[in-house]
């Protein structure tokens, strides 16, 4: 085809107006994307802020909400008993600088450091200068101070004292301000952003110019509209001219649910249009550089001819690989690794070689996406995949990606059987090092299932299949790895012929109960039970609960089990209720039954038809049977609640429930499992755990029940540690109504 002039002409504008347009686009799309960054960046950190400060709040306001409690309580409080409780708050309390108390008559200030001793009196003297009588019942939060002689800026919470009576009118903690923003150096911020916090009356507390170093201490109020908006909207997003430096910027702010101060983190507005001008630099100069060139036609054309070319290799090489690791595809995978089985079965001199497909899933994948972002989640999956590629070079393996966190590989069985080792040069273990993060160290773990070939299955497909039945059970084990077994696979023909007898022993009474005993740790006093299904089958003898619980888990068969568990247990309370033993039994709840719309209905018409109390009944769920929908679980949990039962969450710290949830779990008790309580005297990192959980379920107002006790050293370090209860072969074996019953009353009778 030939172009005259005035249709070469106009090609060549057409062709630069597209291009400028198109550039325009993308320009304002890339401003778009970074306004909307920084507005969803400054919010999210406002919100992490204030949720850790209100958190570490939480403990000051404690102690002085226990201090007040104790000065109310106790008419005629001298001042060395107000003394004496404030240094014992003080001991309890890891947060506070100082605490302390005003003396209602004489008006001084008795203040108290960490080390449990009055300060001098000039620092009385100079808060008494501060400070004046709270206006309300609640913790207020006062503009900064300093202590004499101390150049470190303190965050007061005051809490007025009521009483007639009483000797002191008012408490406060003096809360170090550096210890409060020592997370904002982990905050994933822009740069350039600054820190507010405001108190409820629009004063301003303190700045922090980016994030390093407080500034403007007790600096002027916000303006009232800002106050109104806050007011309204506990969370969100504001454009403003600041009052302190003239500049605009865009603010996101939370306001705390819990204590009278909101955290806003504002950026620069100049310093986004500098990053899109930044970023708008190499468009521009594509945009140049292509005007020129348009001018050259013919080569114009003939860079068309290769970019061609470049783009049929790249979508050949795109139709094979993953587009974010360079890794094969699933459908290359299968392909690849169906040849090479082909070939290796095809080999007449010898046996062919066993080989072994592995997959391998992320744990807490979600979590890193969440917290880092997805750009954090895109590294930690290339350098995922760079590790597997490393581990194995040298070696004929074939490496996917199969999608999201999961990875899978083929290769010889003798090569599996070396990677998966746990030696310190094994491949798993160069998989599993810690791995940096966009400036973030973490720890990196994985859930592996294998099967092997022809062994475990004899096509690629099924292969995966196995591998993904062991991967499963690793990881609802929390194991790091797992080979396939029959026995994990609820669709191999022995588990179809199991769920089958598993079906008949339902239907037809052929499953029973066992009670394990829950005594109180300070008399060891029988205080209830937890009732546990068993299955003997008729011909492989007991089954173990964990093999036939899936069935019914994973199936509509869960609400006939339930079912049955829930009125043999009932049966079995009332029996002993009648008998003069009334005995709350507890019951294990399965997700699904949390999410059947019906089963509250049909809970409430079981406990009517048997006539039972339901303070007699206790229901245990887990954290990952919370977590896994939590509005609809909720919902639940609060009707159970309102029908007067006692609710428990079960192996508390297996789970992902994090303390927004807890907080927001209609439950009575808690159960530390136990994983946590094995080897409890001999391991130091799990008595910390079991004690903060403790600590935790206390100040949510739980009591605690440690499982899986098995030893008189364990049961004391939970006694010092103020668990209330405990369950495990130490005080009793799960055992039938009848034999429970003359354990713990034959002898009363």
């Amino acid at each position: 085809m030939r172009f005259n002039k005035p249709s070469w002409g106009a090609y060549l504008v057409v062709c630069i107006v597209l291009m400028v347009c198109t550039t325009a686009f993308f320009l304002l799309r890339e401003q778009a994307q970074i306004w909307s960054s920084a507005t969803q960046n400054s919010r999210d950190a406002a919100i992490s802020l204030q949720t850790s400060m209100s958190s570490l709040l939480a403990q000051s306001v404690a102690s002085i909400e226990g201090i007040q409690h104790h000065l109310q309580d106790e008419e005629n409080t001298s001042g060395n008993e107000a003394i004496r409780i404030t240094r014992s708050a003080m001991r309890f309390d890891p947060l506070s600088t100082y605490l302390g108390f005003r003396d209602r008559i004489s008006g001084r200030y008795f203040v108290m450091d960490r080390d449990g001793h009055l300060v001098n009196t000039a620092a009385g003297r100079y808060l008494a200068t501060q400070w004046t009588s709270p206006n309300s019942d609640q913790v207020e939060i006062l503009p900064l101070v300093q202590m004499p002689g101390d150049s470190t800026w303190y965050m007061p919470l005051l809490l007025k004292i009521q009483g007639r009576e009483v000797e002191s009118d008012l408490t406060f903690a003096l809360v170090s301000v550096n210890r409060l923003v020592a997370g904002t150096s982990h905050l994933k911020t822009m740069p350039g952003s600054f820190l507010v916090i405001i108190n409820t009356n629009g004063r301003r507390l303190l700045r922090l110019k980016k994030l390093d170093e407080p500034q403007d201490i007790n600096g002027p109020p916000v303006a009232q509209d800002i106050v109104d908006l806050i007011k309204k909207h506990k969370q969100g997003n504001f454009e403003r001219v600041s009052a302190l430096d003239g500049v605009r910027s865009i603010f996101g702010y939370s306001v705390s649910d819990s204590l009278p101060f909101q955290v806003a983190i504002g950026v620069p507005v100049k310093l986004l249009y500098a990053r899109w001008a930044t970023q708008s630099l190499a468009p521009l100069i594509v945009l140049l550089v292509s005007v020129s060139l348009i001018a050259w036609l013919g080569s114009r054309l003939k860079a068309a001819f290769r970019q061609l070319q470049a783009t049929t290799t790249e979508q050949a090489y795109a139709a094979r690989h993953d587009k974010l690791t360079g890794l094969l595809s699933r459908e290359a995978f299968i392909h690849d690794v169906n040849q090479q089985m082909a070939a290796a079965a095809a080999q007449d001199e010898a046996p062919a070689e066993p080989a072994t497909v592995m997959l391998l899933n992320l744990n807490r994948f979600k979590d890193i996406n969440d917290t880092l972002g997805h750009e954090a989640g895109d590294s930690l999956l290339v350098e995922v995949g760079r590790r597997l590629t490393d581990s194995l070079a040298g070696h004929q393996a074939l490496i996917a990606r199969l999608g999201g966190d999961e990875f899978a590989v083929y290769m010889a069985e003798s090569t599996a059987s070396n990677w998966l080792s746990q030696a310190p040069h094994s491949g798993y273990a160069q998989v599993s090092r810690r791995l940096q993060v966009h400036r973030s160290e973490l720890e990196f773990s994985a859930s592996i299932g294998y099967a092997n070939w022809p062994q475990d299955a004899a096509s690629t497909d099924e292969l995966l299949r196995c591998a993904d039945v062991a991967m499963n059970h690793a990881k609802l084990n929390l194991k790091p790895m797992s080979p396939y077994l029959a026995a994990f696979d609820s669709f191999s023909p022995d588990m179809l012929e199991l769920r089958a007898d598993f079906i008949k022993a339902l239907r037809s009474e052929g499953l029973s109960l066992d009670y394990q005993a829950k005594v109180r740790l300070s008399d060891g006093a029988l205080i209830g039970v937890e009732a546990l299904a068993r299955w003997v089958h008729p011909s492989k003898g007991n089954i173990p609960p964990l093999t036939f619980i899936p069935l019914a888990e994973n199936s509509e068969l869960i609400h006939d089990f339930t079912h049955f568990v829930l009125e043999a247990a009932l049966l079995q309370a009332k029996a002993w209720e009648q008998a003069g033993h009334p005995l709350p039994v507890a019951v294990n709840l399965s997700v699904n039954n949390l999410l059947d719309h019906r089963f509250v209905e049909r809970l409430d018409a079981l406990l009517k038809r048997i006539d039972l109390s339901p303070s007699l009944l206790e229901i245990e769920v887990t954290e990952s049977a919370v977590m896994r929908h939590p509005e609809l679980t909720l919902k639940t949990l609060h009707a159970i609640r309102h029908m007067g039962l006692r609710l428990s969450i079960d192996d508390f710290g297996t789970g992902y429930a994090s303390l927004a949830y807890l907080k927001q779990l209609p439950v009575h008790c808690l159960k530390i499992d136990r994983a946590f309580i094995d080897n409890l005297d001999g391991d130091d990192a799990n008595r910390r755990i079991v004690k903060s959980s403790i600590q935790l379920a206390h100040e949510f107002n739980l009591d605690v029940v440690a499982e899986g006790v098995e030893d008189a050293a364990a049961a004391a370090l939970l006694r010092d540690y103020g668990c209330e209860y405990a369950q495990g072969y130490f005080f009793a074996r799960p055992v039938s109504a009848s034999a429970l019953a003359e354990r713990w009353w034959a002898t009363k009778a």
